[in-house]
């Protein structure tokens, strides 16, 4: 029952993704230098933004120091540090703005129905991933397929 509940009321980072697909993989007559510029100044910079001020509230004004700065980057580009775990939602939508133009392509060039059977067989991997742990058996698929690269496209395949 609380598996039903998680999927029906926990869904919105996977409802974001989702939409997040819908509106960028469409192709649109924008360079790929364009696209990134645009989507990394409002996604990146916040993110080194925000992190430093949330790292430097938590352990103090040293790491404002220029001796701590390359210790700051190496935290920022190793992922969302154990104090703010809640960073990890915009660490894979920059990595997925990294993906879309390559998305994109693929998308575009790929038939209607192997499309839609890729995405058919990502959705079976990911509910055999979310399911066999409940019988005892841990999927091995799941770690190269169960991601949200494939809920960035399976909205895109309708």
């Amino acid at each position: 029952m609380l598996t039903i509940f998680n999927f029906i009321f926990l869904s919105c980072n996977l409802l974001f993704v989702m939409l997040s697909g819908a509106l960028l993989l469409p192709v649109k007559n924008e360079s790929i230098g364009n696209f990134f510029r645009k989507r990394f100044t409002k996604v990146a910079i916040p993110l080194v933004v925000y992190y430093i001020l949330y790292i430097v509230a938590k352990e103090g004004l040293v790491w404002l120091r220029p001796d701590h700065w390359i210790l700051m980057l190496r935290r920022i580009l190793t992922g969302a540090p154990m104090e703010a775990p809640h960073f990890w939602l915009v660490y894979v939508i920059i990595w997925l703005y990294v993906l879309t133009p390559f998305m994109r392509y693929i998308v575009h060039n790929i038939p209607d129905t192997v499309l839609s059977g890729v995405i058919g067989v990502v959705f079976a991997i990911c509910a055999l991933d979310t399911y066999l742990p409940l019988y005892g058996i841990n999927s091995v698929f799941g770690i190269v397929v169960d991601s949200y690269a494939g809920t960035f496209t399976w909205i895109f395949s309708f």
